[in-house]
């Protein structure tokens, strides 16, 4: 790695507060130090709380690590939304390599900087998360809920997030790039769009699979998530490296039973590996 540095961006918008300072808290617990690093917080949001945010920022001395990008927009999708702020914080980076994170993620690996770096190549420029094949988006390739990436090439190939959120029926040369067999449908939510992109530019990806109960297929591999748990984890060679429990912008943080469960087994499985 010869720029020692990693640009982690996280976009944030309404309801997203504590579930950033959880995500943070992952990071700093379990982040190798072996680079220098930095966040870029995307706020797209009016009614994201910015002093409260600085403030928890400096309480946790992270104050000199985190760079608030503030643009807010009216798309009237969420997904839309979402990924307009990605491009935002993407072009604000410098660095040889960024990760993404949704909001609501926890991190499960010690140095799962360092795995995911690994991973990385001239042939392989992303590594991430995957959907399942019953999610009907893009298969065996990273999306951007927890992912790890080549800026210079990404810049090169002028990668954008925001998405089409089109259904298309994949002719042969679409069915290679979305990973599934021609005639499937593929829905285009935030992020899948730059699979065909990279693919046709001789670039690939490296999925991290899904494992969550409601993929029964996925069971016999759960090791964070557990029968009754709601939520998912991604794994790199059979490791957890992050979990995703979805919908932050509906689910108090503090109070809604899901969000506690999960966060409590996040907290649990750190506690045992920290």
């Amino acid at each position: 790695m010869t720029d020692p540095r990693l640009q982690i961006g996280i976009p944030v918008g309404f309801n997203g507060e504590k579930y950033l300072l959880f995500l943070l808290d992952s990071i700093e617990k379990t982040i190798s130090r072996n680079f220098e690093y930095e966040y870029l917080i995307g706020i797209n949001s009016r009614e994201v709380d910015y002093p409260y945010l600085c403030e928890q920022a400096k309480s946790r001395n992270l104050s000199e690590k985190i760079k608030f990008i503030i643009e807010y927009n009216d798309e009237g999708s969420v997904s839309k939304g979402h990924g307009k702020c990605l491009d935002n914080i993407f072009r604000r980076m410098t660095a040889t390599h960024g990760v993404f994170f949704d909001v609501d993620v926890g991190l499960l690996a010690m140095g799962w900087d360092k795995l995911m770096l690994a991973k990385l190549d001239n042939k392989n420029i992303i590594v991430g998360s995957a959907y399942h094949q019953k999610d009907g988006k893009i298969v065996n390739f990273p999306n951007v809920i927890t992912c790890m990436f080549d800026i210079p090439i990404f810049r090169e190939l002028q990668i954008k997030f925001t998405p089409s959120l089109e259904k298309i029926k994949c002719d042969s040369k679409q069915a290679q790039y979305y990973g599934v067999y021609p005639g499937t449908q593929v829905f285009l939510d935030t992020g899948c769009q730059i699979a065909e992109t990279i693919r046709k530019n001789g670039y690939e990806g490296i999925p991290m699979p899904i494992v969550a109960l409601r993929y029964p297929d996925t069971h016999p591999y759960m090791k964070f998530i557990s029968i009754g748990a709601r939520g998912e984890e991604y794994q790199l060679d059979g490791i957890p490296i992050s979990t995703h429990v979805g919908r932050s912008s509906s689910r108090n943080f503090d109070h809604d039973p899901i969000i506690v469960e999960w966060r409590k087994r996040v907290e649990r499985w750190l506690n045992t590996i920290c």
